[in-house]
């Protein structure tokens, strides 16, 4: 992926302590926020991600990290189709979009025949919904949570 137009580029390891920073700070005013940030934990997950080809891992950097996105590919285990899925999407730059888009061909490229998008935070639940569907998504089931302790 290397570099790309409105300064997204391929993550590196050396963005990780901008992706935990403004990754802390949506998860500060989500409806996550309940779970702690692990520091060890979390900078040995996004440096797995960053390094593996298994995942999609862009950054939107100029002078500072203005978003980040992950996402995946995988399959149902009852079939081998696959799809691609986000782990985590943060745009304070409003570049989202972009990155949505470069996940899509990605995803296309690694085999993926369909985009399974989610809004977890609980944070601007309908206009992120309305965001994707002016990217052409459809809403489609829901997500429900119950506290275990």
């Amino acid at each position: 992926m290397e570099e790309h137009a409105l300064m997204l580029r391929d993550a590196r390891m050396d963005d990780i302590d901008g992706i935990m920073k403004l990754g802390g700070e949506v998860i500060a005013k989500s409806d996550l926020s309940d779970m702690p940030i692990e520091p060890n934990v979390c900078r040995r997950n996004l440096a797995m991600m960053i390094a593996s080809k298994k995942f999609f891992s862009v950054v939107d950097a100029d002078q500072e990290l203005n978003g980040f996105m992950f996402g995946t590919v995988e399959a149902f285990y009852w079939t081998i189709v696959k799809y691609g899925t986000d782990i985590s999407l943060v745009s304070k730059g409003g570049r989202a979009g972009n990155m949505v888009k470069l996940f899509e061909k990605w995803a296309a490229n690694q085999g993926a025949v369909k985009l399974i998008m989610g809004v977890v935070t609980g944070l601007n639940i309908e206009r992120t919904g309305d965001f994707y569907e002016t990217l052409g998504f459809k809403k489609a089931g829901g997500i429900y949570e119950k506290e275990l302790r």
